[in-house]
Formats: structure tokens, sequence, C-alpha cells
């Protein structure tokens, strides 16, 4: 089973609170993935790069 991670700043990490949700296949019913549960400090790790970013991506 696939565990998704986040993209932040270039990089796959884990939730911070280490928490994931199942993802069901609706056809079947099955576990397909795990996703992150992604709360308020994984947010603000992603407007912090997205921040970053702005300028350089914001003159493209």
């Amino acid at each position: 089973m696939e565990k998704l991670q986040n993209f932040i700043d270039g990089a796959y990490i884990a939730p911070k609170n280490g928490l994931y949700i199942d993802n069901y296949e609706p056809a079947t019913g099955q576990i397909y993935s795990w996703i992150p549960d992604s709360d308020s400090e994984d947010v603000e790790l992603a407007v912090v790069a997205a921040e970053k970013a702005f300028p350089i991506w914001s003159n493209m």
C-alpha cells in the first residue's frame, strides 16, 4: 500500500503529526493508499516555501 507524502519546498515529507487518512477505491471499497492528514504546521511550512519561491516564479 502506498503512503503518500506532502510535497513542500521541493521535497516529499511526512505530515508533522504523523497521521494519515485511508484513501478508498470507490469501486471496490478497498484501501488504495494513505494520504497525509496535514495540520497547521504542514500548512505553515508550505506557506513559507511559497513565499520564498514567489519572487522567482512571479518573474517567469
